[in-house]
């Protein structure tokens, strides 16, 4: 199966950075863009991997998805 890059961050951790807010340790890991290595087989696949373990009601976005080229 390919394997995906996919690159995720937090907007309600973004939004408090945008408002000045003070982050925790935790949350200022959120800060950038946080990337995974996803085997599935296809990138809508990918997707719905990633969207389970991280999931869009807590915040997170996919901010990029790439899959790896092989020579």
């Amino acid at each position: 199966m390919p394997i995906y890059q996919i690159g995720i961050s937090n907007r309600f951790v973004r939004q408090k950075i945008e408002n000045g807010e003070t982050l925790t340790a935790e949350e200022s890991v959120w800060e950038d863009t946080n990337y995974f290595d996803i085997e599935a087989r296809d990138e809508e696949h990918a997707k719905r991997i990633i969207k389970a373990s991280h999931k869009e009601s807590h915040g997170f976005v996919i901010d990029c998805i790439d899959e790896y080229r092989y020579l």
